[in-house]
């Protein structure tokens, strides 16, 4: 009690002697606190959810057995050994496919997704032709919701939405320094339709097979080499991506006694919604739904605060398309 006594008596003893140094280190100490508020960043801290990666594979067509069979178990078996793996779990639904890896807290997370992102490239030869690309989920805080905003109309359909969400919003809010990734819901995804007709093809005595190989090699981008003279080489392609219905309709199939099948000869080629996997409401009205989801480490209230003002640099271009 005693010694506590002596060693306060000489705080108090050295503040009264050397006042003017007590008093500037103070001030010091209450604008660094100052500074220290305003600057510090609005997010949720510790982070509690586990260092883990997230895999999603898309499957169209497969039933949740076959996504499991196929798909999950091919990618938990290639990442299964990984330095640092506590345990890897999976979800199969219909048509996609969550493969969700938790590693210990003391392994560096960026080279943990490396080392999965290697293990994907060896494994994709293991699953089936026809199904899309396994893709790491963008690395996000525990909270990863920062902003969600939808968009409405009562003159454009649901594809035209969600086509302005996609080619418009999407680059616009993506490109925002914090944001990891954009989740859309709702709106209709625009397809191009080809309804064949049996009997024409039939008639004509043209096989689906033909048809598809057809279209494919009419729907892509081709190099076809260089054209080389004295001065100058020049690169050469062949456009053949169809824009348009009518171009789809022109189509040669096949040619039968000096005349092309044209695609439109045995077909109806119609703009329609692919099915659909998600709706939204917005007070009330059909529409599209986007959520942004921040990255890890990002200040949450600064992001929020760029990703408005994107919102109202689109909102006059979104005006005069009569979207809200």
């Amino acid at each position: 009690m005693k010694m506590s006594t002596n060693l306060l008596k000489d705080i108090v003893t050295f503040c009264v002697k050397n006042a003017s140094t007590v008093f500037i280190v103070g001030v010091g100490i209450f604008l660094y606190g100052i500074y220290s508020v305003k600057t510090a960043k609005l997010d949720i801290f510790p982070e509690f959810a586990p260092a883990q990666i997230v895999i999603q594979t898309e499957s169209p067509g497969f039933s949740a057995e076959l996504t499991d069979l196929l798909i999950s178990k091919p990618i938990e078996s290639s990442l299964t050994g990984l330095k640092g793996t506590k345990s890897i779990r999976s979800q199969s639904t219909p048509g996609l496919s969550v493969v969700t890896i938790i590693f210990d807290e003391k392994q560096n997370l960026f080279l943990n997704r490396q080392l999965v992102s290697e293990q994907l490239a060896f494994v994709q030869d293991k699953l089936p032709k026809n199904i899309q690309t396994p893709k790491i989920a963008p690395l996000t805080s525990s909270a990863s919701s920062v902003l969600g905003f939808g968009i409405t109309s009562e003159n454009r359909s649901l594809m035209d939405l969600r086509e302005v969400a996609e080619l418009i919003i999407h680059p616009n809010i993506i490109e925002t320094p914090g944001v990891a990734d954009i989740h859309l819901f709702g709106g209709e995804v625009r397809n191009r339709q080809i309804k064949i007709s049996p009997e024409l093809l039939h008639n004509s005595g043209i096989s689906v097979s033909e048809v598809i190989k057809a279209i494919e090699k009419n729907s892509s981008i081709n190099a076809i080499g260089f054209i080389e003279n004295n001065n100058q080489r020049i690169e050469a392609s062949v456009l053949t991506q169809n824009q348009s219905i009518l171009d789809l309709e022109r189509i040669s199939v096949k040619t039968i006694n000096s005349r092309p099948i044209l695609l439109g000869d045995i077909s109806e080629i119609v703009d329609g919604p692919a099915p659909s996997i998600s709706a939204s409401s917005i007070n009330g009205d059909l529409g599209v739904f986007m959520m942004v989801q921040g990255q890890l480490g990002s200040d949450t209230y600064e992001t929020t605060l760029k990703i408005e003002k994107k919102l109202d640099q689109i909102e006059p271009l979104l005006k005069r398309e009569s979207i809200k």
